[in-house]
């Protein structure tokens, strides 16, 4: 007889029950809305519009997402940042996602703004004087490890090893000039440890873990949140199931030798509600207090999904394969802007030499304008183009019209696009791409409308499907229709009839001004009513 491989029948065994049993998922949503004062109570059903979700994987465009959950919320520069985990399906682990908002209510998706070799998720961001921090679960590298901004909230460094451990959802506060670490462990444990540095080192609370064995109340739910004098602590509750309901406790001492708390109330947990998108649980909920009396919430939750196993499977499978397909095509894509930028700086250098030097004698310094634009995913990147403009003033200081600063020579240049053959080096450095949307100004990336912020899902353009169809010369929401078309139609095929009709278009120069105009008016949202 031949020798059974024990593993080899545990495997069997294994899939022999997922065949019977099917693959159960939880798929997780997120909710932001606004509230008159933080939430301590059982959410109010009746004043809340919770019907739909703010955020959910549908609207990831640039990983496969099976699920968002975790938010946490964080204002700068006027704006909201939704930071989040996004449970890849292809890679199997989370990475941490970004979605803006001006007004707190209406948000867009940005991108993957960090991703490891390893599982990441809770992501508390945080603001250290002018620096900002996130300190997301890191528990697969048997560390917590600290986060800061290179460039927030696009680029993320790790700055330092906080703790050793497998700690779930650390979460941070700082209180009576120290900084404390709470952070749950497998079993519904939770443990305290504290640091008179944000850096560490951190020393464990003597009464730690001030939790044990209880799977209801042990592991943090959200940020802590300090209001009139009063520690407010969040707790997920993972007892009938994970992820079952949050609950929010006072804590009534915090020093160095005691911890001591009191729960006050279940605030979130499923409806029970067939079709709804957090109906079977919520564990999660963030707060940022905007002014006196308004604070905006951002909750999650789920609804458990049961698939037929190969089903599942053959799901997983596509996802893979379609992101490898996506990966060659912008690799490809990628070298075809490399194997034609290249030689056509090269070609032009004579022509990009004497339009230096004639913007230097007739409009004076800096030659080269640099502008701040938004990339792939609106991802900010800085455009290059000469200069075509002046710099004239009013009385005031304040910069005069358009009309009055474009000179007749800056007219030329824009004629036929002589301003914009600096932007090969931007395709060089891979900021832009020959063919695809043009990259428009920051400040329009909270005015689009969902179907108008498909245009961000590619690499940005030096000329694209809209600037061949009219150009300045037709309205925005043509412009964008024609973006978004590019988006979903894109190919090889299309990009070089795209660069032939621009070569026509440069040499006709259609499509330069918009109606009176000498450059297109500024975008203000679309009117869809």
């Amino acid at each position: 007889m031949f020798p059974i491989n024990q593993k080899f029948l545990k495997r069997i065994k294994t899939l022999i029950s997922l065949m019977k049993k099917g693959i159960v998922t939880q798929i997780w949503s997120i909710k932001v809305f606004s509230s008159a004062d933080m939430i301590t109570t059982l959410l109010n059903e009746t004043e809340l519009d919770m019907d739909k979700p703010s955020i959910q994987a549908s609207d990831v465009n640039d990983a496969p997402a099976e699920f968002v959950a975790d938010p946490f919320i964080v204002k700068e520069d006027s704006r909201f940042h939704l930071f989040f985990e996004i449970f890849n399906k292809e890679l199997e682990r989370g990475q941490i996602g970004l979605a803006i908002s001006a007004d707190g209510l209406k948000w867009e998706y940005q991108q993957v703004v960090l991703s490891e070799n390893f599982h990441l998720s809770y992501p508390q961001v945080f603001k250290v004087g002018n620096e900002m921090f996130m300190l997301p679960e890191t528990i697969e590298t048997n560390r917590v490890l600290l986060y800061k901004a290179k460039q927030f909230p696009y680029q993320w460094e790790v700055a330092c090893e906080l703790l050793e451990g497998n700690f779930m959802d650390p979460s941070i506060i700082k209180y009576d000039n120290k900084w404390w670490i709470f952070a749950g462990t497998e079993g519904g444990n939770l443990h305290l440890f504290h640091s008179a540095q944000l850096e560490g080192p951190y020393l464990v609370h003597p009464q730690s873990p001030i939790i044990t064995s209880n799977l209801m109340i042990s592991r943090p739910g959200g940020r802590f949140i300090f209001s009139d004098r009063t520690i407010y602590r969040y707790t997920q509750a993972d007892y009938p199931h994970y992820g079952d309901s949050v609950r929010v406790f006072k804590v009534n001492k915090l020093t160095e030798f005691q911890y001591e708390e009191e729960e006050i109330s279940l605030i979130l947990c499923g409806t029970k509600k067939e079709g709804d998108w957090r109906k079977d649980g919520m564990h999660h909920i963030d707060q940022l207090m905007i002014d006196d009396h308004q604070w905006l919430v951002a909750v999650d939750g789920h609804s458990t999904q049961k698939s037929n196993y190969f089903v599942w499977k053959l799901n997983r499978l596509k996802s893979k394969f379609l992101v490898k397909t996506n990966r060659s095509m912008i690799m490809m894509k990628r070298f075809f802007d490399l194997l034609i930028s290249i030689p056509l700086l090269l070609l032009f250098s004579p022509v990009i030499g004497i339009v230096a030097v004639l913007v230097r004698v007739k409009l004076g310094s800096p030659i080269i304008f640099t502008q701040l634009r938004p990339g792939l995913h609106g991802k900010p990147i800085n455009i290059y183009k000469f200069r075509t403009m002046t710099d004239a003033r009013d009385n005031e200081g304040n910069l005069l019209p358009d009309s009055i600063r474009l000179t007749s020579f800056g007219e030329f240049l824009r004629k036929y696009s002589l301003d914009e053959l600096l932007q090969l080096v931007n395709v060089i450095k891979g900021d832009l791409s020959l063919v695809g949307p043009r990259p428009l100004l920051m400040d329009y990336l909270t005015l689009y409308t969902e179907e108008q912020a498909k245009r961000h899902q590619v690499r940005p353009g030096i000329t694209g499907w809209a600037q061949v169809n009219g150009r300045n010369a037709i309205s925005w929401e043509e412009k964008f229709r024609l973006d978004v078309w590019y988006v979903e139609n894109q190919s090889f095929l299309l990009d070089f009839k795209i660069l032939a009709l621009t070569f026509v278009k440069v040499i006709k120069s259609d499509g330069i001004s918009h109606g009176n105009h000498v450059t297109m008016e500024k975008f203000s949202g679309s009117n869809l009513s």
